[in-house]
């Protein structure tokens, strides 16, 4: 389905050609081929062909990514998780993370000033993963990474240094925070998505933790920060 296809046959009648067509060719030929349609129209069809198959790759690409923070959306990370083959790539850890202080800063501020924090959020989480994790924005303010052959100490180190590095870039007094939830799979007898409710439960508690304190520090800033 993703590969451009030109047929090249002896029949030319009507019924072949929308037969062919109906069955998803890009294009048609009926032999014999003359020398002017090898030379001229053959290559350009060939070369309009492959311009479309890139199009379509770099739309369905697009489909894919959230545009603010460049990570994969929701529907593909759900859909990845779903495909992933059971038993692969272990240990392996999801994280997921959520700003804490962001509605309160959206309301003050506007959302423009919030998507700040989003953007600063994932690309601390890009510089703090390896290579190999697929991050998507999870939801408003929130981020889920896949991250293959990672233990749990490997786990725990990262989640406190995306923590760290998140308060360690907050300026002008706003003080907002990363909560991080995560757990870890260690053998095919545990289940992928019920690991990713455990790394939400743990990422919860810690929201919850931190946001009476972040929000009594965002209104302190907020009504001091010059507007």
């Amino acid at each position: 389905m993703d590969v451009p296809v030109i047929v090249c046959s002896a029949l030319m009648d009507t019924y072949a050609l929308t037969q062919v067509l109906t069955l998803g060719a890009y294009d048609y030929f009926s032999k014999p081929l003359s020398e002017e349609v090898m030379k001229i129209y053959l290559p350009l069809k060939v070369r309009n062909a492959i311009e479309l198959m890139n199009r379509t790759k770099h739309i369905i690409h697009l489909s894919q990514i959230d545009s603010l923070t460049g990570f994969y959306n929701r529907s593909y990370f759900k859909k990845y998780i779903q495909d992933y083959p059971q038993g692969l790539d272990q240990p392996l850890s999801i994280f997921m993370a959520d700003i804490n202080g962001l509605k309160i800063t959206n309301d003050a501020f506007g959302s423009e000033f919030g998507d700040q924090f989003l953007i600063k959020a994932a690309k601390i989480m890009k510089r703090t993963l390896p290579p190999e994790a697929v991050c998507s924005r999870w939801g408003g303010d929130e981020f889920v990474a896949f991250v293959p052959h990672c233990g749990k100490d490997v786990a725990e180190r990262l989640a406190i240094e995306m923590r760290t590095e998140f308060l360690k870039s907050n300026k002008g007094g706003l003080n907002l925070s990363l909560a991080v939830g995560w757990d870890t799979l260690l053998n095919t007898d545990q289940d992928l998505a019920k690991i990713m409710i455990c790394a939400e439960d743990i990422m919860i508690r810690s929201k919850i933790f931190e946001d009476v304190s972040v929000r009594s520090n965002m209104i302190t800033a907020i009504l001091q920060h010059p507007s």
